[in-house]
């Protein structure tokens, strides 16, 4: 925080870029990310990712979406995978686990062959440890997602 009337080092400021991750005739992911500078110097980083199925006037491609279909709902099975990665990390928080339940949702996206999870500084560990990330395979992940799944990332 940046008190006001009080002095500053630097002129505090926001950036914003992004990056294109995969891109389709069937679908594309993109990250943007906010790099923000206080009065005092600090700066932050966070990420915000979008996937668009190109198909359909650009719907939002979900977890949901992506690993569910009217049989089965393999998303949980999904995050026990990031969790079992996860514990073999002994950097991040204790309660991680809860965290990566309720964050993963929104913190992924695909790039090339690989689907990726990839969470904000200080949201699983320590600013100091910097982006959290889990990448598969989409191969590895293939059996687990659903028909539109597997045809959006061509492995039918």
């Amino acid at each position: 925080l940046f008190r006001s009337g009080s002095s500053s080092l630097v002129i505090p400021s926001l950036s914003v870029g992004f990056t294109l991750n995969y891109f389709t005739s069937k679908a594309v992911s993109l990250t943007f990310t906010f790099t923000e500078i206080n009065g005092y110097g600090n700066t932050s980083r966070s990420c915000q990712y979008y996937n668009f199925e190109l198909d359909t006037y650009g719907a939002e491609i979900t977890l949901d979406t992506l690993f569910s279909s009217r049989t089965s709902d393999n998303r949980a099975e999904v995050i026990r995978l990031i969790k079992e990665r996860a514990s073999q990390r002994a950097d991040l928080f204790p309660d991680h686990n809860a965290l990566i339940e309720s964050l993963a949702q929104s913190s992924w996206y695909i790039s090339g062959s690989r689907i990726i999870f990839r969470f904000d500084p200080y949201t699983l560990a320590p600013a100091s440890v910097g982006f959290i990330t889990f990448e598969f395979e989409a191969g590895e992940l293939a059996s687990l997602m659903s028909e539109y799944g597997r045809d959006l990332l061509d492995l039918s």
